[in-house]
């Protein structure tokens, strides 16, 4: 199953950590593979890789602060939102 993941606050961010952990688990019992393929915020617009993001990777940026968009594995849909001037 490919995943669009909008939005990367506490839940986003637990869903994320719930995957990495569990995704061997989930596929062996239910047959059920999750790839997450795009992720997007409202600070740094959104990345996505066809063949699914690094959720490791992906973690590590949202919790060191950092924009999603230095994702190394992300495709040319990487977009980041324009400021109104002054912000």
């Amino acid at each position: 199953m490919r995943i669009w993941l909008i939005g990367l606050g506490m839940v986003g961010r637990w869903l994320l950590k719930a995957l990495q952990a569990h995704q061997e688990a989930l596929a062996r019992r239910y047959g059920f593979r999750a790839r997450v393929v795009a992720a997007a915020n409202a600070r740094d617009g959104f990345i996505h890789a066809a063949d699914g993001l690094d959720l490791i990777t992906l973690q590590r940026l949202l919790a060191d602060g950092r924009p999603i968009s230095e994702h190394p594995g992300r495709g040319p849909l990487a977009h980041r939102p324009r400021r109104p001037p002054g912000h």
